[in-house]
């Protein structure tokens, strides 16, 4: 697993109470404001508060997560992942342009 400051798309993510920038933090990710919320040892990020939270009803089993985690470390959705990094990047990159138009 790529360590916590590389992995592709966390740069992307935003605060979902106060909508500011989500930075990597010791096992987490965490704004300014000093929301948090941590990083699962297979990499995901649960942003849902813990309101809206619910338990797995049984879960995975580890042969299931050993396969999963073989899938996505051969990266069958790294194409779509960094299809999407680049939309939001352009995105924003408009959305920039726009709220800063030059004279």
């Amino acid at each position: 697993m790529a360590p916590l400051a590389f992995r592709l798309g966390y740069g992307l993510l935003h605060c979902p109470i106060c909508r500011l920038e989500l930075r990597a933090a010791a096992g987490a990710l965490a704004c300014r404001n000093r929301h948090s919320f941590d990083v699962a040892r297979d990499g995901y990020v649960n942003l849902l508060r813990n309101v809206w939270r619910r338990p797995a009803a049984g879960g995975d089993s580890s042969e299931q997560l050993r396969h999963r985690a073989s899938f996505l470390e051969r990266g069958h959705f790294n194409q779509i992942a960094m299809t999407i990094a680049r939309q939001l990047q352009r995105a924003r990159a408009t959305k920039a342009m726009l709220s800063h138009p030059s004279i």
